[in-house]
């Protein structure tokens, strides 16, 4: 335990939380003259304390009293976020599919470009949509909606 790594990153992070020493000696109930003796170096604080302090600091109370500040505990917290954000848009792309599957209609449309042109579509709405015993195929349902044509 090395008396400078602390002091020195007590005040770093009371910096980073833009508080006076005055400031933060008020939200651990001493003076700003003792905040400024540990930052000097001079002093630590009070066992009492510790944990009001690096509360206060962002910091756990390990990391305090090693005098360091440990970088896997913010990678963690991006790394978990980054995985929420992909399973948020995985879920919401698989959402998306399942209504496009079950509500959307299926169209056919067959266009020949000859002089004569003829044009056929087909609606149908997906009715039902069942597993098969064999685990390859699907079970689909339809109805056929409208038929129009321009012959």
């Amino acid at each position: 335990m090395e008396i400078y790594r602390i002091s020195g990153l007590i005040k770093k992070l009371r910096k980073e939380k833009n508080l006076t020493q005055e400031e933060l000696g008020n939200l651990l109930g001493v003076s700003g003259k003792a905040v400024s003796k540990w930052e000097r170096g001079e002093s630590l604080p009070d066992v009492t304390i510790i944990k009001k302090l690096s509360d206060n600091l962002g910091i756990s109370s390990d990391e305090l009293l090693q005098g360091k500040v440990i970088q896997n505990r913010n990678d963690n917290k991006n790394k978990k976020s980054k995985y929420l954000l992909i399973l948020l848009v995985l879920v919401f792309l698989v959402i998306s599919l399942l209504i496009i599957f079950n509500h959307k209609k299926e169209e056919n449309d067959i266009k020949e470009n000859n002089e004569d042109t003829c044009t056929l579509i087909r609606t149908f709405y997906i009715d039902d949509i069942k597993n098969s015993n064999d685990e390859n195929y699907l079970y689909v349902t339809l109805h056929e909606y409208q038929v129009e044509g321009v012959f």
